[in-house]
């Protein structure tokens, strides 16, 4: 598979489980702001607000983030997440973000079993323009609901996707699009 597009694919597919995330982030990356916190990622030129009751994890399953939501039973198995990530796109000049998309696409149409694409269209994120891609597939046993929002800027790709497990979708899709919404580039 093309290492290029694996961001879509990854992201599209963090269905990890909270207990195998990856160490906590620093402390430091985190300032309160109501009910939501401040993430700021100096490395890769980023800040997000993020529940700030969600664990936040880094570097976990190729993202530079992910936002962790909390089990909400003894029987819940699955943590619904956000997640952040910054793809280098330098060894492909020219890439727009309509190639982006489509590509990423069509890696997801061929290795995400029972992949259904629900709808998608155009966004903003970080105020450059963005593409909004909202689809279903099955991973590790889980029917996943997945709302992913992509821009391309400064020869890098942002990747901001919410994974849930189908019958808790809506539950942190206000939250979700919140944290879209706050991406901020430097």
């Amino acid at each position: 598979m093309n290492k290029l597009f694996t961001a879509l694919l990854l992201a599209a597919a963090l269905a990890l489980p909270l207990t195998a995330a990856a160490a906590p982030a620093d402390a430091g990356a985190k300032k309160a702001q109501g009910a939501f916190a401040v993430y700021d990622n100096e490395e890769h030129g980023f800040t997000a607000l993020y529940p700030a009751k969600w664990q936040v994890v880094e570097g976990a399953a190729e993202t530079t983030v992910a936002f962790h939501s909390p089990l909400i039973s003894a029987g819940d198995r699955f943590s619904e997440n956000v997640n952040v990530i910054v793809e280098d796109l330098a060894a492909h000049p020219g890439l727009t973000l309509d190639g982006y998309e489509e590509l990423g696409l069509a890696n997801l149409a061929a290795f995400m079993p029972e992949f259904t694409l629900k709808g998608r269209s155009k966004f903003t994120l970080a105020g450059r323009p963005a593409k909004l891609v909202e689809f279903t597939c099955r991973q590790d046993g889980y029917n996943l609901h997945v709302l992913q929002a992509m821009t391309v800027a400064g020869g890098r790709a942002f990747v901001v996707t919410y994974t849930a497990e189908e019958a808790e979708y809506g539950r942190y899709l206000a939250a979700a699009r919140k944290v879209m919404d706050s991406l901020t580039l430097r």
